[in-house]
């Protein structure tokens, strides 16, 4: 399953092939993720099939609830790392939409893959990581407090 990385689609962070071999094992996930295999899916059932197979990795329900989790688990450590954070929503539809076109061209199913998570750029083709802001603007203020803009965590990803 291309869910967790491939040259072409990305990988949550610190979620190996293992633990998702392992999680993948459930009768239940094993029916949702059948959705990847579906040529005529449409991108409202692959995010939902997405949004759970993600919360099944990190060992959650809802995906919003294991967002605030894990940003509540990260406040007590000394060296915040934004990575370690689950993905958006948002961000999850993309990654998923993805993997379904990987799955999909790998099963001989020509798709287009501008509406399946990438954007055309001069340069080519480019993954379109989330349509929405990564991160309100709160949020940013308690991991942030940069005023240089260079050489910091929030920076370095993208968000601010």
């Amino acid at each position: 399953m291309l869910y967790i990385g491939c040259d072409t689609t990305s990988a949550p962070f610190r979620q190996g092939k293992k633990k998702f071999m392992n999680v993948l094992n459930s009768t239940e996930l094993q029916k949702v993720v059948s959705i990847f295999h579906d040529e005529n899916a449409c991108p409202d059932d692959i995010n939902e099939a997405g949004q759970k197979v993600l919360t099944a990795l990190y060992g959650e329900k809802n995906s919003k609830e294991l967002r605030f989790k894990l940003f509540q688990k990260s406040l007590v450590k000394n060296h915040f790392n934004l990575a370690s954070l689950s993905p958006t929503t948002a961000a999850a539809r993309e990654h998923s939409l993805r993997a379904y076109l990987q799955v999909q061209l790998r099963g001989g199913f020509a798709k287009g893959p501008l509406d399946l998570g990438w954007k055309e750029t001069k340069h080519g083709l480019f993954p379109v990581t989330t349509h929405k802001e990564p991160s309100p603007p709160a949020f940013l203020s308690v991991i942030c407090k940069c005023s240089k803009g260079y050489n910091l965590s929030c920076t370095k990803s993208g968000i601010k």
